[in-house]
């Protein structure tokens, strides 16, 4: 695997995919219930996941 420092993560210097629910390479979107009880978005933000 390829060690980066922050500065090089953060200009974006790595290969790799970067997949997204809903997304052709993760078109399940039934993690993303998953991914918000591990971020716990909602403190600090305003974004809710709703079923539909």
């Amino acid at each position: 695997g390829e060690a980066l420092d922050n500065e090089a993560l953060i200009k974006e210097q790595y290969m790799g995919i970067r997949p997204a629910p809903g997304y052709p390479a993760c078109p399940d979107h039934t993690e993303k219930g998953t991914l918000f009880a591990l971020l716990d978005p909602l403190p600090e933000g305003s974004a809710e996941h709703t079923a539909g």
